[in-house]
């Protein structure tokens, strides 16, 4: 009796380990998957863990893995402890909050924060991508839920990250104590670092301003001592003495004799003027009284010269045309290529997405062209045989989502192209 009673225990004990065992290697197999693409079943398995913990799966498949590892090399779970336990899964879960508050603040709402993220979720499954996000899946919905009407998003962001560094510190069995002394430690070295710096920088700028000072001496010297080259020419006479000398040369009558003489010079040719004026007068009614046959001739030979000397104009100027060469095209600056590189990713990247897309609501099309503009991007898509184009235009709203966009906008038929 005792002899079976040991083997039932031996065999219980061999199963407790095999059950663990199996668990890890389990565990193994939906990180492998999360981590690598698998199609359609990887995508669902994604979901899956995006259902719980959003965009965060990396994180928790990462986690799954390291714990399959442990439970399959040493037949038993990890122990960890209740301390880094509950410090692990604060810190997670601070981390989600984090990341539910800035997917709900992106996309303005702030109000049934797990109806939208179960409308969400539920498209994702239903088109079998993993390409709009998520935030903190639905843990961390329901704690923003609960905390968003009491503290606001910005009193989540803190709160999350209070809780991540209270979750470190937790997980790696440090103590505030300990903590705190390192801080003080540290801030008293880089202070003290800084003050010989400071000092260092304080000596270097009163140098500059030392050499400064000694260049604008050594200007203003050199000032000085340049010399006009006007003070040491020689020295022009002044105008007053060609006056003085020349009141002194004519005498007060003389003066006085002068200033009549010029007076009666200007009358006398005032009078001249006025007799110039009345014959030239007189001359032009002459001139105007005469028939005009007689006074045409004289402006005949005028006429003759500007004819002979229009076609040297026109000579200079074909020469001229033919003597003139074009500026070289060495003038132009050349144009500078940007790098698109990424643009075509994103490109090629949307290519696939909506061919999944529109594959996951049964239509067959195949995305021949995209068109790269300043603004929008156009793809050309063509439709198999048998294909409706008003299945194609009614997927307005859901190609929108996949392709994470603001507005699309589907032209069908695309005029002058067939099928």
């Amino acid at each position: 009796m005792t002899k079976r009673k040991k083997r039932q225990t031996a065999k219980k004990k061999k199963q407790s380990r095999l059950t663990w065992a199996f668990v890890g290697l389990s565990s193994l197999i939906f990180a492998v998957v999360t981590l690598l693409p698998f199609g359609l079943l990887g995508r669902q398995v994604i979901n899956l863990f995006r259902f719980f913990v959003g965009d965060s799966y990396l994180v928790m498949s990462v986690l799954l893995l390291i714990f399959g590892f442990v439970m399959v090399i040493y037949n038993q779970p990890p122990h960890l402890g209740f301390k880094r336990t509950s410090g692990l899964i604060m810190a997670y879960l601070g981390f989600l909050i984090i990341l539910s508050t800035r997917y709900f603040d992106q996309i303005l709402i702030h109000q049934n924060f797990v109806n939208v993220f179960w409308q969400q979720i539920t498209n994702e499954f239903a088109r079998g991508n993993a390409t709009v996000p998520l935030g903190g899946g639905m843990i961390g919905t329901i704690f923003y839920q609960f905390l968003f009407p009491l503290i606001s998003a910005l009193g989540c962001l803190i709160l999350g990250s209070f809780a991540i560094i209270i979750g470190v510190l937790m997980f790696f069995n440090l103590k505030f104590r300990q903590v705190l002394s390192g801080f003080q430690k540290f801030s008293r070295f880089f202070i003290a670092k800084n003050q010989n710096a400071s000092r260092v920088v304080k000596q270097k700028y009163g140098d500059l301003l030392d050499g400064q000072k000694e260049r604008q001496a050594k200007k203003a010297l050199n000032r000085e001592k340049l010399e006009d080259p006007l003070e040491s020419s020689q020295d022009f006479p002044d105008t007053q003495d060609f006056a003085s000398s020349a009141t002194h040369t004519i005498p007060v009558e003389e003066k006085a004799f002068s200033e009549t003489e010029k007076d009666d010079s200007i009358k006398e040719t005032d009078q001249e003027d006025e007799n110039d004026i009345a014959s030239q007068m007189s001359s032009e009614k002459m001139v105007l009284d005469e028939p005009r046959h007689e006074a045409m001739p004289e402006h005949e030979p005028d006429t003759e010269k500007a004819a002979v000397g229009a076609p040297e104009l026109a000579s200079g100027s074909d020469s001229s045309s033919k003597s003139y060469q074009l500026p070289p095209l060495s003038l132009l600056s050349p144009t500078r290529e940007t790098d698109q590189s990424q643009d075509r990713r994103l490109i090629q990247k949307n290519k696939q997405v909506l061919e999944k897309t529109f594959k996951s609501f049964g239509v067959k099309v195949i995305v021949k062209t995209a068109i790269l503009g300043p603004t929008v991007t156009r793809y050309e898509v063509q439709p198999a045989v048998g294909v409706k184009v008003s299945r194609i235009v009614n997927l307005t709203d859901d190609l929108a989502l996949a392709l994470a966009a603001k507005d699309i906008r589907i032209e069908a038929p695309i005029p002058g192209k067939p099928l």
